[in-house]
Formats: structure tokens, C-alpha cells, sequence
């Protein structure tokens, strides 16, 4: 696994890391993204996400 990526103290995620964290599949993960429920960072052709930002969507959720 590549190292952890780290901007201005804060953990950032690359996909297959927050649907690790998450619990959830690659197809859950985008429907999230796409009905609003998970915010990311759009990097290039992909997402990125912080660990705020992966607990703010299972709140929305109902799952923590």
C-alpha cells in the first residue's frame, strides 16, 4: 500500500482507503457521490476525501 497522503496535518483518502473506512463498495461509494450524500476532493479524473468528510456521509447516513 502506497503511502499515507498528508496535507496541512490532515489524512486524505484515496478511494479504495474510504470505502475500506466506510464499509461500502466501489458502487455504493459513487452512488453516494453522485445523490450528495459523500463529498470529495475531484483530483484528476478521480476523488479524494478526508476523514471529515467520510464520517460527516455515515452520519448522514444513520450510521454513526
Amino acid at each position: 500500500m502506497p503511502e499515507p497522503i498528508v496535507i496541512n496535518g490532515e489524512r486524505i483518502y484515496r478511494p479504495v482507503e474510504a470505502r475500506a473506512y466506510l464499509g461500502i463498495s466501489e458502487i455504493t461509494m459513487n452512488r453516494w457521490r453522485t445523490e450528495g450524500w459523500l463529498e470529495g476532493y475531484e483530483v484528476g479524473r478521480g476523488y479524494q476525501y478526508t476523514r471529515k468528510q467520510l464520517d460527516a456521509a455515515l452520519k448522514a447516513k444513520g450510521y454513526k
